[in-house]
This record gives structure tokens, C-alpha cells and sequence, in this order.
């Protein structure tokens, strides 16, 4: 009961109670905005309940009562006849009615007579008899083309809907004692969370001979059948003794049961389970075989296909050598324990031992942090609980695997629109809004991966998604990766050594002029928790078109006159080392295939850092040496641009080599 309002009036003979809650939660079922107006005179109550759920769909409820108070005899005990008058429901839009009835409640037994909940002549259940410890009363449940539509409100919230029409009758008798029910009931069309699970016959009977009730009930769709039900209930010593024989039923049927670590179940089972004992400890055992089952993980994205036998015991269930393939068929072995008691408090642990496959295949809107797809070779361990999930991941990445490491910037607006980068940071609004707290998951996630990185997997930086900025890098190296978004952990331990690698180098502030350098090999990065803190010592290299000297020659005299007028191939060259949060730039010119006395004249004309530093900015950016009286006339647009070189190409290459700045 929530915000519980009651206001209670006495005036001679007569109370009026009135009663209003924003919202009553009962029995799995929910009522919004309830208000219960009561009158009584002279032991009789006049009762009227409305409720309205708003949303989407209509759903309220107006019902109608009138109870009466007496005592019985001889023993003098309070008693209530209550008849509930003509009233109307409407679900999900769906008028439904209550007729008139008559339910008389005392301290042993409740007598229902013509309780009637219908939705057209022809849709409806109705309920007469007695409940009582005494075995000769019964109750008769009577249901006719009833639409299971109606249920959703009570088994949605265990994550099930169910579709389908009922028609039968089932009779219970001694409901309070050991209750017993003879049913006859056919469901058809039924299905379960919109997948088909077909048409269900029940039938039980009692056996006087010995003394129990037979039940049998037969799943089929398309005339085969696929779950046979056969058994009995013994009351006398509080016995049962249940079996059932699965031919291809649908698998996905659980999937619910395992919300947050697998989803997209499909397949069938085969196979016998027994549930046997007594009433309040039976034992559920046996085994079934898995037919063409595939699953998805969920946190890994990852599909498979699986092969397997499924044991099952006293609170155990178990799958021991199982094979796995991916989508490309790429196999593994897998063992599984389940442990629960009496599907409660359920703890599993999965092992799999996995040669080239799959084992991560997210994107960006799967986890922010780092993404991609990832082939690999080795071990994995999947365990813990449906709310605290854990990943232990040793294994060596294989050809195919790319990983993405998207970074954020932002264009600022300064003197010459250079580029500034920040830490990253989550556009998408389905995982943070503005000035609202983060939302953590519902389900703890905590990955361990310890990597080896081999030169034919790839990482691709992204760090200008708009612009074009993305690092591409093959290498080598063993990386300890640890995630946890319940906590913000994400840290990285270990060394990664490029092979190879190319960065697109883009500058927006001069129409996104894009030039490509490579890494070269032997470039280190080194991580120690905390990727900021990664210290880096890492080499790379662009090659101009040939260029002019003459911009560096026009006061110098040379024995070589043609060498003003000749081209040479350059290497714009930045070497980048220390912390990764804040690292040390050195840029270098490289001006190949000079005889010494060029040499000489270049090397004085790029004598100091800023020298270097303009040149290096006007080689990427218009593939040209520019004369030293030039270097404050150079303009994009009306807006000076040289004489921030510095902050520029800093700004740019230090997030540049962000690297693997996860």
C-alpha cells in the first residue's frame, strides 16, 4: 500500500469509511489510484471499488458489493455473506464483466455460488462448490474458450506472457487438508512469450484401488507429439511420482529464467526427467539431449551453437563435454554446473575451452568503453548469479579479431579552431542524460580478460568519428584487462609493442585536411592500472611529396645551384614519450638524399624547436617549406595560425597517442 488516505465518518447507527491508495501491489497484480467507499448500517456493507492504471491501455475497474455480518451456530462464530452486484473490469482496452454471485466466508469453509468472470457468452470461467478441509467438498472451475490474455497481469512480472484459449473443468476437493484435483481441460494455440508452444491436453482421475489421483497431460503441436506427462499423487503417504518424455520441445521456453546472462534461445530437447518423493522435498532427475540450441551471451554478444546432453539431480543440474560452434563453426568443449535448491538461490558455473572463435562481438552501444570482434584461442570462465555475473577470459586473440577504442573530442572555437581533446565521454543518451545521475545496470558485470595480443589482430582507435581520426595499430604484447560498469572500474596492465600501424591524421581548422602516418615498429606503450597513467615511447612518421628547398635557401650561397631548384622527399617525425595523460613531444624534420653542404644549410635553418615545429605544420599542411620572414603571415581565412603551431600539433598528436587511451 502506497499513500494510504482514510477518512472515517460515525453518525448514529451508520459509519462511512472511505478509503484511497495511490497504488495496492498484491499477488504479483498492481492497482493504481484505488479508492474503496464503505457504508454500514446495522451490520450490512455497502461496498463500492474503482481503480484506474492509466497508461497506454485502458485498465480500471468498478466493482460493486454488499456484505452482511452474522454469527453462526452453534458455534457463534463471525461469519460474512458478501454478493457482488453486476460490475465491469477493462483490460488492456477489453471490457470484461462479473455477474451477480453469492460467496459466504466462515471460520472453516467458504461457500461460492455462481461466481462468474466472462467476457462474451462464450468467453468466461465460473467457480461453485465449497473449500474446506473436508474431503467431500469440492469446487468446480469451469472454463469456456477462456483467452490466457488475462493471466499476463500476474506472469509477466516473472518475465513470461502467455497466449492461447482454455476450455474445461477442474474439480478440487479438500482444498485446506491435501488438496486434490480432478481435471479435464483442454488449452490450445497456447504460447509462451510469443513462441508457439502448441495444444496441451490435462486429465486426471482417482484410482480407488490405490487410493490416488493418475494425472496425464500431452503437449503436441502439428499433430506430433512432444511432451508425454504420466504419474499419480498418493495422498495417503504424501507421495508423487511424476515422468516425462520430451520429443523436439522448445527450448527457449527457460529463457526467462536466465534474464541478464543468455537471451535469444533456440532448439528443442529430447529426453526423460522423473520428479519423484514426497509432497514437500520431491526430486526432479534425469536427462535431456539439446537439438540444434543456439544462445546468445548477453554482455559478450556472442552466438553459438550448442550440442550437448543435460543431467539432472537433486538440485543440480549439470552438462559435462558439451560442443560449442560459432556463427562460422569454429568449435569448443563446455562443461556447466547449475546449483539451486528447489530453483531458488541458483549459482551456475560455466566453463569452455575455445579454439578461433568468437568471443566477443559488440558494438559501441553494447559497451562504450571498448568494442569490436575478437577470434581467439583458450579459456573461458562464465559464473555467479542471474544478478552478479563474472567473466574470466585467458586467451590468445587470433587472425580477424579488431578492436575499437572510440574516443571523444570536441571542436572549440579559439583563435585558430584547433582541436582540443577531452577525456571521453557518452553522447548517447540511452546510457547518461544531462544533469541526471548515471543509472547504474540492475546486474553486476565483472570481466577479468588476460589477452595476448598477436600481430594479426588489430586495434582501431576512433578518435574523431565525424572528422576521420582513426589510428589503426597491429601488434603484440599481454594485456590484463579488468571491467566493472557497476563501479566504474576499467584498468589495463602490461606491455603492447606495435608492428605496425597507420593514424589518419585530420585537421578541421584547415577543411579537414586528412595525412596519414605510420607507426613505426618497436613503438611501446606500457599500462599500469589506470590507462592515463600508461607510459608511452612511441615513434611515427609521414612522407611528404617531394618538396622545394628554396623557402630555406634564400640567403644562403652553395656550390650546387640546382639544389634550390630540385625536390626532395621528407619525413615529418614525432617521437612521444612519458605518461599518456601528459606526454613530452619531440618533432623532427628528415630531409633525405642531401649531399653535406645542403645538409648543412637545412640543418641551420631548422636550428631551434619552433623552426622545426612551424615547418613541421606547414609541410602536413601545405606540403611546402615556408621562408622564416613568412612564419606570422600565414593565415586561414582572417585567422593567424603559425604562431600556435605548437599548441596545435600538441593538442592533435598527444591524442593521437591516446593510443589505446581506453
Amino acid at each position: 500500500f502506497n499513500d494510504v488516505k482514510i477518512d472515517a465518518q460515525n453518525s448514529k447507527d451508520s459509519l462511512s469509511l472511505k478509503i484511497n491508495s495511490s497504488n495496492i501491489t498484491t499477488g504479483g497484480l498492481s492497482f493504481q489510484d484505488v479508492s474503496a467507499d464503505n457504508s454500514i448500517i446495522n451490520n450490512i456493507i455497502t461496498t463500492q471499488v474503482k481503480y484506474n492504471n492509466g497508461g497506454d491501455r485502458k485498465n480500471n475497474g468498478n466493482l460493486y458489493l454488499r456484505s452482511r455480518i452474522f454469527k453462526t451456530e452453534p458455534d457463534d462464530k463471525l461469519g460474512l455473506d458478501v454478493n457482488l452486484q453486476q460490475s465491469s473490469l477493462i483490460l488492456n482496452d477489453s471490457i470484461c464483466w462479473f455477474a451477480p454471485s453469492n460467496i459466504t466466508v466462515q471460520s472453516d469453509k467458504i461457500d461460492v455460488n455462481n461466481f462468474k468472470f466472462y467476457r462474451t457468452n462464450q468467453q468466461y470461467f465460473t467457480i461453485d462448490g465449497i473449500l474446506s478441509a473436508n474431503q467431500t467438498d469440492t469446487i468446480i472451475l469451469h472454463l469456456s474458450d477462456y483467452n490466457l490474455k488475462a493471466v499476463n497481469a500476474i506472469t509477466q512480472n516473472a518475465g513470461y506472457t502467455i497466449g492461447g484459449n482454455v476450455s474445461g473443468t477442474a474439480e478440487i476437493m479438500s482444498v485446506y487438508k491435501t488438496p486434490l484435483a480432478m481435471i479435464n481441460v483442454n488449452a490450445n494455440d497456447i504460447t509462451i512469450n510469443n513462441d508457439t508452444l502448441g495444444n496441451i491436453t490435462i486429465a486426471s482421475a482417482w484410482d480407488n484401488v490405490y487410493k490416488r489421483l493418475n494425472i496425464t497431460t500431452r503437449v503436441y503441436n502439428n499433430n506430433e507429439i512432444n511432451a508425454n506427462i504420466n504419474g499419480f499423487i498418493s495422498p495417503a503417504d504424501s507421495k508423487l511420482q511424476i515422468d516425462m518424455i520430451m520429443y523436439k520441445l522448445r527450448f527457449g521456453h527457460i529463457e526467462p529464467l536466465l534474464t541478464n546472462i543468455v537471451s535469444d534461445i533456440q532448439g528443442n530437447v529430447s529426453g526423460t526427467l522423473s520428479l519423484r518423493g514426497d509432497f514437500n522435498d520431491p526430486v526432479l532427475s534425469g536427462s535431456v539431449d539439446l537439438n540444434q540450441t543456439s544462445l546468445l551471451i548477453d554482455y559478450l554478444q556472442t552466438k553459438y551453437r550448442l550440442d550437448a546432453k543435460i543431467n539432472v539431480e537433486k538440485n543440480k543440474i549439470t552438462v559435462q563435454n558439451g560442443t560449442l560452434y560459432d556463427i562460422n563453426n569454429n568449435t569448443g568443449n563446455l562443461d556447466v554446473t547449475v546449483n539451486h535448491n528447489k530453483f531458488k538461490n541458483i549459482y551456475f558455473d560455466a566453463t569452455a575451452t575455445i579454439n578461433n572463435m568468437m568471443c566477443l562481438n559488440t558494438t559501441e552501444y553494447d559497451n562504450p568503453l571498448f568494442y569490436g570482434t575478437s577470434y581467439a584461442t583458450g579459456g573461458i570462465r562464465m559464473y555467479g548469479t542471474a544478478k552478479d555475473i563474472h567473466f574470466n577470459i585467458t586467451a590468445q586473440a587470433d587472425r580477424n579479431s579488431k578492436l575499437y577504442i572510440p574516443l571523444s573530442s570536441t571542436a572549440e572555437a579559439k583563435d585558430i579552431s584547433m582541436l582540443t581533446f577531452k577525456k571521453p565521454e557518452i553522447q548517447d543518451s540511452t546510457f547518461i542524460q544531462e544533469n541526471e545521475p548515471v543509472i547504474r545496470p540492475k546486474t553486476n558485470i565483472d570481466l577479468s580478460l588476460d589477452l595476448s595480443i598477436t600481430p594479426e589482430s588489430e586495434v582501431q582507435i576512433i578518435i574523431d568519428k565525424k572528422a576521420g581520426d582513426i589510428l589503426r595499430a597491429q601488434g603484440q604484447g599481454n594485456l590484463k584487462i579488468n571491467v566493472n560498469p557497476s563501479i566504474d572500474l576499467f584498468t589495463i596492465v602490461g606491455d603492447y609493442q606495435v608492428s605496425n600501424g597507420t593514424y589518419n591524421f585530420s585537421l578541421p581548422a584547415f577543411n579537414f585536411i586528412t595525412r596519414k602516418f605510420n607507426i613505426n615498429e618497436g613503438s611501446l606503450i606500457k599500462f599500469d592500472g589506470d590507462v592515463e597513467g600508461a607510459t608511452l615511447n612511441a615513434q611515427a612518421s609521414y612522407r611528404t611529396r617531394p618538396v622545394s628547398l628554396s623557402p630555406l635557401m634564400l640567403y644562403s650561397t652553395t656550390n650546387d645551384p640546382t639544389s634550390k631548384s630540385k625536390r626532395y622527399p621528407v619525413e615529418c617525425l614525432i617521437s612521444i614519450t612519458g605518461k599518456m595523460a601528459q606526454p613530452n613531444l619531440k618533432f623532427d624534420i628528415d630531409v633525405q638524399n642531401l649531399d653535406p653542404e645542403t645538409r648543412s644549410i637545412v640543418m641551420s635553418a631548422l636550428n631551434t624547436e619552433e623552426k622545426v615545429t612551424t615547418q613541421f605544420l606547414a609541410l602536413l599542411v601545405m606540403n611546402s617549406f615556408i621562408p622564416e620572414q613568412q612564419y606570422g603571415n600565414i593565415n586561414y581565412g582572417t585567422t593567424t595560425v603559425l604562431s600556435n603551431a605548437t599548441d596545435l600539433v600538441s593538442g592533435q598528436i598527444g591524442n593521437l597517442i591516446g593510443l589505446l587511451n581506453l
